[in-house]
């Protein structure tokens, strides 16, 4: 798409027109951010069976670092990995 705005031409690419290049970097990264999320609940929930905390997503996102949105995004993940681990969390 070509805009023109205050005497600028911006060209603006659709992720399908992006070059194949760009949309591999783009999806390598966003799956390296992915991973990198998983690793820092795995730590989370390990401190938590630990210290043997009671869980909660708030406790989860503090100790980690993440968003609470992140934290709820990955809800599914975290409720597997509880399982996994049945009994040790209140």
């Amino acid at each position: 798409m070509r805009l023109e705005l205050f005497g600028y031409i911006l060209e603006i690419k659709k992720k399908d027109e992006a070059e194949p290049e760009q949309q591999e970097l783009s999806e390598r990264g966003a799956q390296a951010k992915r991973d990198r999320s998983k690793e820092k609940i795995d730590e989370a929930l390990k401190e938590i069976k630990e210290k043997q905390l009671k869980y909660s997503e708030y406790r989860v996102q503090k100790i980690s670092g993440l968003s609470i949105n992140t934290i709820k995004k990955y809800r599914e993940y975290i409720e597997a990995e509880r399982a996994k681990d049945k009994g040790l969390f209140g």
